[in-house]
């Protein structure tokens, strides 16, 4: 469901003029607002709330958007909102409350879908009652929540938060989001689908593929030669290993031609190499993707793997095991940069960034590093690397000056303002009535056509049944795919693997931190939330779970516990209360590793390490990092006693409760 809207922003005034009611599903913007888009997420639900928009929150966790905008929360189980919404569109259909004659003229395959949903298809009807095992909300509550959204203006939310995305067969919820929207009229007064994360409603759940490195490109190698070669992210780990890897689509989908993610991929390409170098200028797979305990096994036991490089500004997980890493200056010691503030939704504001303390040690900027670099490959290399030996003061003034921003303001003027506002348009009320959201789809989809085979939202992929016919994982009619035995996934209350590890983690992005970003800040972890101050005086990462849980493992709050399954174990503090729904747990992904057992066992509470290897589908290359099985016990006293006699080293590592590990610990000979 992909095409051509007017401005985003003209969404939200729309909504907050014509929207009753916002179904926020597996999101939490109240917590990803601190990474992206400058806390405009927080603003606009505030605004929403002052307005007397009704929030209902669909999410396994009583997240901080829940607490802030408490209207009402339904509980649901990691991984099984598409029940949820297959009961929801069976409602609608046997109630006849949904719009059938948007559905007629704005929509392709909806008899299908339909089919599918009746049980007609499968023979199974998606009844509440069929979903309720299944997603843990009571019947009642299902038919209470279908007949509230078809009877007022409702527009869905979803980003990170909650497990609707990030999770094995992610794709199914995100597709029946689209459906039960375009039942009800999308693109109506007050109608819309809202995302908080990166970007807005077009963005898909195939994953980045691998960035390619300025210095390759500066070498003069090509990617039409295949004389580099891309990876899909999620499938790092595997290549890490020395194992060849193939995917389908290149890079997210909702940038550039969506046809790419139709296209086969193999690493490595026939004729070259595998990895024998890692060049990472960020850390952060160890904390922020899938399969990470298999990533740090390639990167230091792999022989074919000769060196990894690191640039970063902090110790951050990756660098421990980097052979170099090289000290990048964070953005108050650079000298020159720009800011850009247009995607945030409060500002479209451009600063000047200038040093704000002297560096520290022999740090440089990212660019002066790389351009050392690039000294060293010859003066080919470097003019190629520098556009000619460009200073960063060059390079923003280039930026400036190909912007357009220097039609409203000199390069001159802007270095002695240091900052541009762009002006308001003076006839933002006008251009809204005229743009709203998606009216011109809403108003005239035969001459507004989506970028779909058929120019309409598809209940029923055309292009999946040309592409991919036979994927049961991912169907042309979106639907209920819980996994198992002889799929990719089982990773489900309804498989086999369930048997040994009970329990679905819910991992978001966190509350206090970006990924791992800010885990050792001091006044940050003085938060009750942020930290568990256990018995050993360790501060450890929460672990939410709930009494009816709790109690049968004997687990109390402040208890040291331990979270597991065949791919590994990090350890974390309880917190017994019912901010967790009964089935799950919860634990923010992105903590700093403090390893216990390198590959087995974490103290640090990243657990990203036990996340499955695979990725989203068969055909979906996107990251599965929450909603996945584990189990959970206490740590005795006596267990934790036997570690530190077993792995001594891991124990004398030097930690201050107030910041966590120091870097020191981590480096051979110290500071």
């Amino acid at each position: 469901m992909h095409g051509k809207p007017a401005n985003t922003y003209y969404w939200f005034p729309d909504i907050l003029v014509n929207g009753d009611m916002i179904v926020l599903m597996g999101s939490d913007p109240e917590t990803t607002t601190w990474g992206w888009t400058g806390q405009w997420n927080s603003v606009f639900y505030y605004w929403c709330h002052s307005v007397g928009i009704k929030f209902v929150h669909v999410a396994p966790d009583c997240n901080y958007a829940n607490a802030a905008h408490p209207d009402k929360w339904i509980p649901v189980l990691p991984n099984t909102d598409s029940a949820l919404q297959l009961a929801i569109a069976w409602t609608w259909i046997t109630e006849d409350t949904f719009d059938q004659a948007y559905v007629d003229t704005h929509s392709y395959g909806f008899d299908a879908f339909k089919a599918y949903v009746m049980g007609d298809t499968d023979g199974i009807p998606k009844t509440p009652a069929w979903a309720s095992p299944r997603c843990g909300i009571p019947t009642y509550t299902i038919k209470a929540l279908a007949r509230e959204w078809a009877l007022k203006r409702t527009s869905t939310s979803h980003s990170n938060g909650g497990s609707m995305i990030r999770g094995p067969y992610s794709t199914e919820p995100a597709r029946l989001e689209a459906c039960l929207q375009t039942m009800q009229g999308f693109g109506a007064p007050g109608r819309y689908i809202l995302t908080h994360i990166e970007d807005n409603f077009e963005k898909s759940s195939v994953a980045w593929g691998s960035v390619v490195h300025p210095m390759i490109r500066a070498a003069g190698l090509d990617p039409a030669g295949y004389q580099i070669q891309e990876i899909a992210k999620p499938l790092a780990p595997q290549a890490m290993n020395g194992e060849d890897v193939s995917w389908w689509g290149l890079g997210p989908g909702w940038r550039g031609d969506r046809q790419t993610q139709y296209v086969k991929h193999d690493y490595p390409v026939p004729g070259l190499s595998k990895i024998h170098m890692v060049w990472l200028d960020y850390a952060c797979f160890t904390a922020c993707w899938n399969g990470a305990n298999t990533w740090i096994k390639g990167i230091t036991t792999n022989q074919d793997i000769e060196f990894v490089l690191v640039q970063h500004m902090w110790m951050e997980d990756d660098c421990y095991y980097a052979d170099i890493v090289l000290p990048i200056q964070t953005i108050i010691e650079l000298d020159h940069d720009l800011g850009l503030d247009t995607h945030s939704g409060q500002f479209s504001l451009v600063l000047k960034y200038n040093r704000a303390c002297t560096p520290v040690g022999e740090s440089l900027s990212d660019m002066e590093a790389e351009a050392e670099i690039a000294k060293k490959l010859g003066t080919d290399v470097y003019n190629a690397y520098s556009r000619n030996g460009m200073s960063s003061l060059d390079l923003c003034k280039a930026g400036w000056e190909n912007s357009g921003c220097a039609d409203y303001l000199s390069w001159e003027e802007f270095q002695e303002n240091q900052y541009w506002m762009v002006p308001l348009n003076p006839n933002w009320k006008d251009d809204w009535d005229a743009n709203r959201g998606w009216k011109a789809w809403y108003e005239d989809p035969e001459n507004n056509p989506l970028d779909t085979p058929s120019g309409l939202i598809e209940f029923e992929c055309q292009a999946l049944i040309e592409h991919f016919p036979d994927d049961k994982e991912r169907p042309p009619v979106p639907g209920w795919i819980p996994g198992g035995p002889g799929w990719l996934h089982d990773e489900s209350l309804w498989g086999e693997r369930c048997k040994d590890y009970p329990l679905l983690i819910v991992s978001n992005h966190p509350r206090w931190r970006v990924h791992a970003e800010h885990d050792d800040i001091t006044w940050l972890r003085e938060i009750p939330t942020c930290k568990v101050k256990c018995a050993d005086g360790y501060m450890y990462e929460p672990v939410w779970i709930h009494p009816t849980d709790a109690a049968p493992r004997g687990i109390e709050s402040g208890d040291i516990v331990k979270i597991f399954n065949e791919r590994g174990a990090v350890l974390g503090g309880a917190e017994v209360c019912e901010r967790i729904i009964p089935g799950a747990i919860y634990q923010d992904h992105g903590a700093r590793l403090d390893e216990i057992i390198p590959g087995q066992l974490d103290r640090g509470g990243s657990n990203n390490l036990l996340s499955p290897l695979n990725i989203t589908s068969p055909y979906a290359t996107g990251m599965a990092t929450s909603g996945h099985l584990v189990e959970l016990e206490r740590v005795s006293p006596n267990q934790m006693e036997e570690w530190k006699k077993q792995y001594p080293a891991a124990f004398e590592r030097p930690y201050d409760a107030a910041a966590g590990l120091r870097v020191e610990g981590w480096l051979e000979g110290g500071l």
